[in-house]
């Protein structure tokens, strides 16, 4: 069986376990409680995360209506190409079958940036540092940090999660690349051992040339972890703090600049936008927070 069929037939045993349509599948397809306990979500926030969820229960009910003889196509011919033991039409199958119902499960996406938008600022930085953990301990996990290091990374992706929740309320998603860059170098520096290090570095083997000096063997990790944390061999990297409060200052000039600009309407315009209720952020702003929480996870 090939790479692609083995995936997709995984994929589908996955499939197979999942919670079928019906009221409540929102929750489970959104990890909504592990959302709502890191967040905080209050009993006045509830009743909105709740119809917010129904509203996608809704979606997923329509969407199974509208593709039920779709998927039951798929079923028989997928039965046919097993019975008649062709392997090549069974994987072409599977896969269809696969990148349908991951349309299904695509629905979950503006659901999460709605229940995003329902966050007030401290649980939007504790939201976008969950998410910055998560997909850091992903980039990580080939070091194997010890149980110390793991806490050091939630403690660092805590704190940049408020500068980058702080930038992307100001509209500067340029700025959030930069702070997760910054992120990374600081944990590649300051969390990683000498010998992770130097495992990313690689070992220099020369049988037949000069020795490595121990110099050049740190210059050999440096550039090793500049390259890491950049993606590129930088050379004029700033420091991480530097970064990170650069990027606040940036979001912070841009809200200055836009309270000016507020300050020059009309009375009454002022007034139509303070009685036009709470302001929500943007589903496209939300979205890019990091969407569903991975069952098992950046």
């Amino acid at each position: 069986m090939s790479r692609p069929c083995v995936w997709a037939t995984i994929a589908v045993l996955f499939a197979s376990c999942a919670v079928s349509a019906g009221a409540g599948e929102a929750e489970v397809l959104c990890s909504y409680a592990a959302f709502a306990k890191v967040v905080g979500v209050t009993p006045d926030q509830e009743p909105a995360m709740r119809r917010i969820l129904a509203g996608l229960d809704g979606k997923l009910k329509s969407w199974d209506a509208a593709n039920r003889s779709r998927l039951a196509a798929l079923e028989a011919q997928l039965a046919s190409a097993r019975k008649g033991a062709d392997m090549a039409l069974t994987c072409r199958i599977l896969n269809a079958r696969q990148a349908l119902k991951a349309k299904r499960a695509a629905l979950a996406g503006p659901t999460m940036a709605r229940l995003v938008g329902e966050l007030n600022a401290e649980q939007r930085s504790l939201w976008e540092g969950d998410v910055l953990f998560r997909r850091m301990r992903k980039a990580f996990a080939p070091f194997r940090l010890s149980g110390a290091q793991v806490d050091e990374l939630r403690l660092r992706c805590i704190e940049s999660g408020r500068a980058i929740a702080t930038v992307r309320a100001a509209g500067q998603a340029d700025e959030i690349g930069k702070v997760r860059t910054a992120l990374a170098r600081d944990v590649v520096l300051n969390v990683l051992t000498d010998k992770q290090r130097e495992r990313y570095a690689g070992r220099r083997v020369s049988r037949t040339g000069p020795k490595e000096t121990p110099a050049q063997r740190a210059e050999r990790i440096r550039l090793a972890v500049m390259g890491f944390a950049h993606r590129r061999l930088a050379e004029d990297m700033a420091s991480s703090a530097r970064a990170i409060n650069t990027a606040v200052a940036n979001a912070a000039a841009v809200n200055t600049r836009t309270s000016r600009t507020d300050s020059g309407r009309s009375g009454s315009d002022r007034v139509r936008r303070s009685s036009g209720g709470r302001t929500t952020t943007s589903t496209r702003a939300a979205s890019s927070g990091g969407g569903c929480p991975p069952t098992a996870s950046t």
